[in-house]
């Protein structure tokens, strides 16, 4: 699947990531927005990228549909 035009949000994602494993504080962050606007791949892309360097910080993601 092509990943069109979230680069930005990847990189937003990435940064705090990278952020917080320097400060050593937890963080909680949200992604929202309407159906099929690609949260779930902008997700999957970030969580696989992290998942290649040989940190362990854990990552937790979950879904909902209200």
């Amino acid at each position: 699947m092509q990943f069109v035009q979230r680069e930005k949000e990847k990189k937003k994602l990435i940064d705090a990531y990278q952020a917080m494993r320097q400060s050593g504080r937890q963080q909680l962050r949200f992604v929202i927005g309407e159906a099929g606007s690609g949260k779930t791949v902008l997700i999957n892309q970030f969580l696989d990228e992290i998942s290649a360097t040989t940190d362990q910080t854990p990552v937790v993601s979950s879904s909902c549909s209200v």
